[in-house]
């Protein structure tokens, strides 16, 4: 069997199972254009396995078992050959991302983050995960939920590629003088020097931030564009100051399961993106105020994302009947989570003040102690605020400014790990924000636990039935409240993490999304039990979550 044939039986099998969490980077109207951006990268499958079958798009792409100095993807299987020689298979991964490569991990979450480079500070709880640390580490979790299309993972590959080649390419742009080309030239050296530096970005999301980081990090250092060597000692030392990735992805997805004691329903969608970025703030005057911003931002405006539901589902109104309300719940803390037992959750069987209640789903507000839980922890900032007549406030980007030290070595030509040292602390943040309009709906965030908060949407079932009668609206009514229709959360919070009471430690981020599909007759709601009407069905709950490892261990 030719290397071609081997490829095609190999990477679909991979594929088909690598459906779930993850960033889609390029939209799905672009899949052949992502696809044709990789078809020749090499592929490295160093366990001699084969490679993963049925991407017919990349059998053009070279198969190795040894890692090139080039852009190349690396596909390991992680099972009990490489979990018996672990270290091998930790060298390899580190070879493999010094060497321009993006990584392809599967197995079971504790396999994968056993193969976890230690320096990679956020790791998510996935069955795949893929990685790369050019021009600012990005690391991507791919759960057995969510995405159903298994070309999906091309676009991800794709999408890491593509964005460290352009921040590469920015930074080797031919802008510098003639008079300093020609030193380079004659020199092919850097000369050792020490520079203050202060820079701002203003990314609109997590993952933006890194890149902007990088770019702002290398032109205030240098000045200049830079050469193959320092594009690659600056993506090294950018990958301690900020690493991003993907906490969630859905398109379109079901919830998996309901909430304990609740009807499981199908109805409620989840189309959404949540990324991350861990940024790292470092005062060497007071060690003790150092500390790590761990941003998590859902991405999209509009009705394009959130919590929503196929179009035949649009609420409507029927017979003195309100179908199909929709509410939301964002749950966000620290800690080991059991969302399926019935424990998890405090909502009252059959009574009417349920949403009123805090669910106990986070271990570290339910006397969880030890490695899991940050001490210290606290929400600097959370979007969206609090409804007032109809409207909120979220975010539409951030402002950071980063100050300090960098030293940068002659020898980043002969021993690269001592080229580039920087000490950078975050000197002041600013969030932009605009008004939002959600009609008809109560937006809330509870605030009374240390280690989480919960952002509810929830439809203002009276007013509604007021607007559906006042008007005689027959059938549906999406026009009238997101809840009947759409939920974008434009969710966005940041927390601090102080680094030295936290050293040592493995903590646990995950976050719950819960929907409710509520059918009412005026302003009351059914619950967990079918009302005596048989036509009107009990309320429906269910969730979806994601979680990530953050690791201050080293």
């Amino acid at each position: 069997m030719n290397i071609s044939n081997i490829l095609n039986i190999g990477i679909l099998s991979i594929l088909a199972m690598f459906s779930g969490s993850m960033r889609a980077e390029i939209h799905q109207a672009s899949i052949g254009a992502a696809l044709e951006s990789i078809k020749n990268i090499p592929i490295v499958v160093p366990t001699n396995q084969g490679v993963p079958a049925g991407l017919t798009e990349l059998s053009n792409a070279q198969v190795m078992l040894e890692i090139p100095n080039e852009t190349h993807v690396l596909l390991l299987r992680v099972d009990g050959t490489t979990s018996a020689a672990l270290s091998h298979y930790q060298r390899l991964i580190e070879r493999s991302l010094n060497s321009k490569g993006t990584i392809v991990l599967q197995g079971s979450k504790e396999a994968l983050l056993a193969l976890k480079p230690q320096w990679i500070r956020v790791w998510p709880e996935a069955d795949t995960v893929v990685l790369t640390s050019r021009f600012g580490t990005r690391v991507e979790g791919l759960r057995d939920e969510g995405v159903e299309d298994w070309r999906a993972i091309a676009q991800l590959i794709a999408g890491q590629i593509e964005q460290a080649r352009s921040a590469e390419a920015q930074l080797a742009n031919d802008k510098m003088s003639d008079g300093l080309r020609r030193a380079k030239r004659s020199t092919g050296t850097t000369n050792s020097f020490t520079k203050n530096v202060e820079f701002s970005v203003r990314p609109s999301s997590p993952v933006e931030a890194c890149t902007m980081f990088g770019n702002g990090f290398a032109a205030n250092t240098f000045g200049r564009p830079l050469t193959p060597s320092e594009r690659d000692e600056v993506s090294s030392e950018v990958s301690r100051w900020c690493q991003s990735g993907t906490l969630s992805y859905y398109q379109g997805a079901s919830a998996p399961r309901n909430v304990p004691n609740w009807t499981y329903t199908k109805k409620p969608k989840l189309s959404l993106l949540t990324e991350w970025a861990l940024i790292r703030s470092e005062d060497v005057l007071t060690p003790s105020n150092s500390k790590h911003y761990f941003w998590v931002k859902s991405i999209g405006q509009g009705a394009g994302s959130g919590f929503t539901r196929n179009l035949q589902d649009t609420a409507f109104y029927s017979n003195n009947v309100m179908y199909g309300l929709l509410d939301a719940t964002i749950h966000a803390g620290w800690g080991n989570i059991y969302p399926q037992l019935p424990k998890s959750w405090t909502y009252p069987v059959g009574e009417a003040d349920w949403a009123d209640r805090d669910p106990n789903l986070f271990g570290c507000d339910s006397g969880e102690r030890g490695s899991v839980c940050p001490t210290g922890v606290s929400v600097i900032r959370l979007f969206p605020s609090d409804t007032s007549n109809n409207q909120v406030m979220v975010s539409q980007g951030e402002s950071f400014t980063f100050g300090g030290m960098v030293n940068v070595s002659s020898q980043v030509f002969t021993d690269p790990s001592k080229a580039i040292k920087a000490d950078l602390i975050l000197k002041r943040m600013d969030s932009s924000m605009r008004t939002a309009t959600l009609n008809l709906t109560n937006t809330q965030t509870s605030s009374g636990k240390p280690y989480s908060r919960s952002t509810r949407w929830r439809p203002d079932v009276a007013a509604i039935w007021d607007y559906v009668v006042m008007r005689g609206i027959e059938g549906a009514f999406a026009t009238a409240t997101p809840t009947a229709a759409t939920i974008n959360p434009e969710y966005d919070i940041l927390w601090q993490i102080p680094t030295q009471p936290n050293q040592g430690k493995l903590m646990k981020f995950n976050v719950v999304y819960e929907a409710g599909w509520n059918n009412c007759v005026k302003y009351v709601c059914a619950g967990m039990q079918s009302p005596p009407d048989p036509t009107i069905p009990p309320q429906g709950r269910v969730y979806w979550t994601d979680g990530v490892v953050v690791d201050f261990r080293s």
